[in-house]
């Protein structure tokens, strides 16, 4: 994706709030103007799902959906153009069909699909919900790549050729963070005393922050990781920059991570403490 690719996250929940399980659950997602990049589904365990989709379809199969459990499904999608075309979306299990929830948030761009199960719709009127709880999920747009930690981190790694690293992360067993993955980073640089290799670490924090979707106080954490990277080649200018940045927060976590680094507190000392 470069640059100028608008993207899209499309966040589809499924829920049943009934009292009998649904069989058979089959999703069908079709995209307009767009075309499916990836997907991901939390809530079914891998072996319980069958995923078929192309550029423009995503499909969901589930033997069954117990009650009370809710599936959420998360496409990405590169559009074709700045608008975006409302995807046609079916939910429907053995004997019932899901229903669309109406919004009742202003800011929400479209609301879908919780499922009801077939006792709940004896039990009420048609278009009354009555004691079911409604779903809100999200369909927003960003510029900023939102998936795995892990298949983010190994993309930027692959492209400033850290090879290695990559396929470190992409196998890992266990969901990272950024901030622990950049304190990791950090300590494969400086262990290797290579300036070239921490050179190609400070491209690549720097590349991960203006492209990944991070929480702000993991963007503190990373900037203090490049002042280490920086202030070990000597660059003393991006070392200060970055401490500076760090420090914007305020945070407590990042002075105490200061004052651990004798380098890093001597700079943070010749550094104009942010107001």
């Amino acid at each position: 994706m470069g640059q100028t690719q608008n993207i899209a996250i499309l966040t589809v929940d499924i829920r049943d709030p009934g009292k009998k399980e649904v069989e058979d659950l089959l999703c069908e997602i079709i995209v307009k103007d767009a075309t499916l990049v990836e997907h991901k589904v939390v809530g079914l365990p891998p072996v319980s799902q069958v995923i078929t989709s192309t550029a423009s379809t995503f499909r969901l199969q589930a033997p069954f959906l117990n009650p009370d459990e809710m599936i959420s499904i998360q496409l990405l999608l590169a559009l074709g153009s700045d608008a975006f075309s409302p995807p046609e979306i079916s939910v429907r299990g053995k004997g019932i069909t899901g229903k669309k929830v109406s919004s009742e948030d202003s800011q929400q761009r479209d609301i879908f699909l919780p499922l009801f199960a077939a006792a709940a719709f004896s039990l009420v009127p048609a278009g009354l919900y009555w004691g079911t709880r409604r779903w809100l999920p999200q369909l927003f747009f960003t510029k900023r790549h939102l998936d795995d930690q892990r298949e983010v981190f190994a993309y930027i790694y692959g492209i400033n050729g850290l090879y290695e690293e990559a396929a470190i992360t992409r196998t890992a067993s266990k969901e990272l963070s950024y901030w622990s993955e950049s304190d990791f980073l950090v300590e494969r640089c400086l262990r290797s005393g290579n300036q070239d290799l921490i050179k190609q670490g400070i491209k690549a924090l720097e590349q991960l922050l203006n492209y990944a979707s991070i929480q702000d106080t993991s963007c503190l954490i990373i900037h203090f990781n490049i002042a280490r990277l920086a202030a070990a080649i000597y660059d003393l200018e991006k070392a200060k920059e970055n401490i500076a940045l760090a420090r914007k927060g305020t945070h407590q976590v990042i002075e105490r991570r200061i004052q651990f680094d004798e380098t890093l507190s001597e700079i943070a000392l010749r550094t104009p403490q942010p107001e």
